[in-house]
């Protein structure tokens, strides 16, 4: 296989490359470089997608527990339990996101640290 755009632009159009003026055209075909995740990021992101069902489990057996001990409480059984469930998976469906978000974040943003009182909060004061 051919690493070089302009062969595989080449082949795609008949022989005839972009136009001098076309450079969105040519980029479209050229090769971007790839380079695979380390071994802790990997390691990093098996443990997050572990940890998916794990939470929707969870969140949503406490959600149940929460409700069934409302019931005893208020005397409303199942309707507590019912919400309480459905709370419950609210909640982890909401963790599955938040989670997946993490997994299939981007690597190269880095820390994201976001002090309580910034520098552009006081300049509006």
């Amino acid at each position: 296989m051919s690493t070089d755009p302009t062969s595989e632009w080449e082949k795609d159009h008949d022989g005839e490359g972009p136009s001098d003026g076309d450079e969105s055209a040519r980029e479209a075909y050229d090769i971007l470089p790839f380079t695979p995740p380390t071994a802790e990021e990997t390691a990093r992101r098996s443990g997050l997608a572990l940890s998916i069902g794990v939470a929707f489990v969870v969140s949503t057996v406490f959600g149940g527990f929460v409700g069934w001990i409302a019931d005893l409480l208020l005397g409303s059984a199942p309707w507590a339990l019912v919400g309480g469930i459905l709370f419950g998976g609210a909640l982890g469906f909401f963790q599955v996101f938040r989670i997946s978000a993490q997994i299939l974040g981007n690597e190269e943003k880095g820390p994201q640290t976001r002090p309580l009182m910034s520098s552009r909060e006081n300049e509006n004061d």
